[in-house]
Order: C-alpha cells, then structure tokens, then sequence
C-alpha cells in the first residue's frame, strides 16, 4: 500500500509526459489505472492496424473501457464486418468520433469522384455510444442518418459532407438521454449538405443551437440556418473566401453559383432577428485581407441593433499562410478599401458600444510580420483605438 494518498498520486500522473506515464503503468498498482487511463484516452485506426489492435484489446479487454476518442479513417476495409466489427464491440466509453471517409470512383467518367458511405457497421456503433463530438470528412450520408446526428450528438463538425437517399430504411432515433446539435461547424464542400440543413423538415433539429460555423455566402439556406437557431444562437463563425476557392475539393458539381472570383462574400439581406448572439467571427486569410474580404452592407447589417440587440464584440481571425516582407505590406493600400476601414465605419456609426478584436495567426518566421499588420490596423482604426474598442493578439502557431 502506498504511503501517499490516492488523489495526490492521481494528480502527479495527470502531468507526466507520455514515457513517464508507459513507466507508471508497470510501476505499481497504485498508478496502474490512472496512468493507463492516461495513456489509452484516444485510438485512432486505419486498415493496417485492425488486426494488431483487435490482438491487443484481446489479450487486454479491460483497456478498451478508457478510449473516449477514436478516430476511424477507413471505412470500405475487407475487414470492417470481421475484425473492425470486434475491436468497435469492445469500446463503450467513446464520447469523441472522428469519422474519415474515403473517395470512390464514380461510374460515369463525366462525373468527379464521391465521398464515401458510412458503413452499416459503424452506424451501429454509433448509435451504442453516448457521443458529444462528431467529426466528419469526406462522407456521404442518409437524410435519416442526418436526423439522427442532429437530435443526438452537442458537437458536430463536417468537411466534404453529402446527403443522399440511399436504401437503407432504418431509422435511428435519438435516446431522451442525448442532446441535440449546439456547435455545426460546415466547411469545404459544404454546400449540398447545407441544401439539406435548409429544408423544412430539418431545420427544428437546428432550434438548439448555440454556435453556428459557416461560408460567408448569399444563399437562402444561410438565412435559413441563422432562422432556425434565431432564439439560442450565440455565437457566429463566418469563414470568408473569395469564390474561387469554395469549389476546390468538391465531391460533385451542384450547380449552385456560390461566387465569381473577385466578388465579395455577402450575406443575404435582410438577416432575421437574433436576440441571443452577442460575438460575431470572420475566418479569413491574409492573401485576401487587402481586397476587403466582406461586403460593406453585411458589415453594417450584421451591427445593426434591430437585428442582433445584443451583440457585443467582433472578432476577425487573420490567418498568414506564407511569410511576408515589410516591402510587400507596404503594397496593401493603407486604409481605403480595407477591411479594418470598413469595420471602423461601422463601428463608428453605431449607436452602441462595441469591441472590435483581431486575433492575428503567424508562423514564427512571420511573427514580425503579423506585429507590422497590427500596427496597420491600430494606424487604421484610430476611433475604436482611442475609445478603447480595440483588441488586437498575435498569436505564434507552434512549428510541428
């Protein structure tokens, strides 16, 4: 028996790093399960790996009881009905899927290739788990499957993501015990699954949503999202990109014209209400940030306190992909048409107090750049400055 205390044993293994953890886990019994708690929190599985890991949880069954993440990135394995099949009849406790999908050949040479479907295996697994986040990319799904990931699971994040009728005609149906959708967060490709989240019988799955990530885009569906979760909605996250870049890793031409190249991202006017949203945030990239990214009148309606009372703050996420010299900043106009210039007309004309934040995103070879951006826009922004309306952060992207 050992003669310190449990708890603070506990609170010794919740900091040791992952080879302290693989030598408290053979040390004593005493830090066996915390460290192997540990130590299997997250499983991540792709073909290759179904045999070694079923081996594994067989010789240890009792280990499979502390994965709660599990990332699964095939799905049309030979062995997804044999060995995938036992090693997801193992795991209980999974709260956080990440479900990667694969590409298949269309029939039609005409025709781009499909995300795609999520194995009835899997689908079942699903439903055995009390899951909090789902992850999804490159899939295709069902409108019931999609029903049910809506009034299930709080946390829901798809990229590639397609609905289409398919044969299946189970119905899954969510338990009282789960929750229904609160983050929707829909990138890259996203406008056919967004087609789906605008129809009628879909939208009330939205009516709990408290966090609502989408392309700043004009189309009747994003009214009709931003609608849906009009009562609870808190939070928006626009992502703002010029025209030419939506349509890069589509699964399949829709026919919807989202945006020329060179046209700004615009919203469709006019917004409904939202009483509840108080933070509003633009994802955009620096090569976009001097062509000012967002339309001016979206700028002026998303402010306006007839439709959203209240909100409180506007945050813009400027993303640098590449490093910049000073001598290429200095090409940036310095404020006309910028989208700091633009926010601070805004601003400047409304009739309540807002705080205006940048959140800057370098490299730590750009990190003097990203210090020169922040400098143009304090020179550009003096009223929200001087007010004490605005916050700027350069944050360092750690080097992997």
């Amino acid at each position: 028996m050992s003669v310190f205390a449990q708890d603070l044993l506990d609170l010794i293994i919740d900091i040791c790093d992952f080879e302290t953890l693989k030598e408290c886990s053979l040390a004593a019994s005493c830090l066996r399960y915390r460290s192997q708690r540990s130590l299997f929190r997250s499983l991540k599985l792709r073909a290759k790996k179904f045999g070694l890991v079923s081996s594994r949880l067989a010789d240890s069954p009792h280990i499979a009881e502390y994965f709660t993440t599990l990332t699964l990135m095939t799905q049309n394995s030979a062995e997804i009905e044999t060995t995938l099949n036992d090693i997801l009849l193992r795991l209980r406790n999974i709260r956080r899927l990440e479900l990667g999908g694969q590409w298949i050949k269309s029939r039609s040479k005409d025709r781009d290739p499909l995300p795609a479907p999520i194995h009835p295996v899997i689908v079942n697994f699903i439903e055995r788990q009390c899951l909090e986040e789902l992850n999804l990319e490159y899939n295709y799904i069902s409108p019931a499957l999609l029903s049910y990931f809506l009034g299930s699971i709080s946390r829901i994040s798809t990229a590639s993501v397609t609905v289409r009728d398919t044969d299946d005609e189970r119905r899954p149906t969510p338990t009282p015990s789960q929750s229904p959708v609160r983050y929707l967060k829909l990138q890259s490709s996203f406008e056919h699954l967004c087609l789906w989240l605008g129809r009628p019988e879909i939208t009330p799955l939205l009516a709990h949503l408290r966090t609502l990530a989408l392309p700043l885009v004009d189309q009747p569906w994003t009214t009709a999202l931003l609608a849906a979760a009009a009562n609870t909605l808190e939070r928006v996250d626009f992502h703002c990109v010029y025209g030419a870049c939506y349509f890069l890793f589509r699964p399949f031409s829709t026919g919807i014209r989202i945006a020329a190249k060179g046209e700004l991202p615009r919203l469709p006017l006019p917004l409904p209400l939202l009483p509840a949203l108080h933070s509003i945030h633009f994802h955009l990239l620096f090569s976009s940030f001097h062509h000012r990214p967002i339309d001016s009148e979206t700028i002026a309606a998303l402010i306006a306190p007839g439709t959203m009372p209240a909100l409180k703050d506007i945050v813009t996420h400027l993303s640098f992909v590449s490093s910049r010299t000073p001598e290429e900043l200095a090409r940036i106009p310095e404020h006309d048409g910028t989208l700091f210039s633009v926010l601070e007309d805004a601003v400047g004309g409304s009739e309540r107090t807002l705080t205006v934040g940048w959140i800057l995103r370098v490299s730590r070879k750009a990190e003097s750049v990203g210090q020169s951006v922040a400098g143009m826009i304090r020179e550009g922004m003096p009223l929200a400055r001087l007010c004490g309306q605005l916050d700027i952060n350069v944050v360092v992207k750690p080097s992997w």
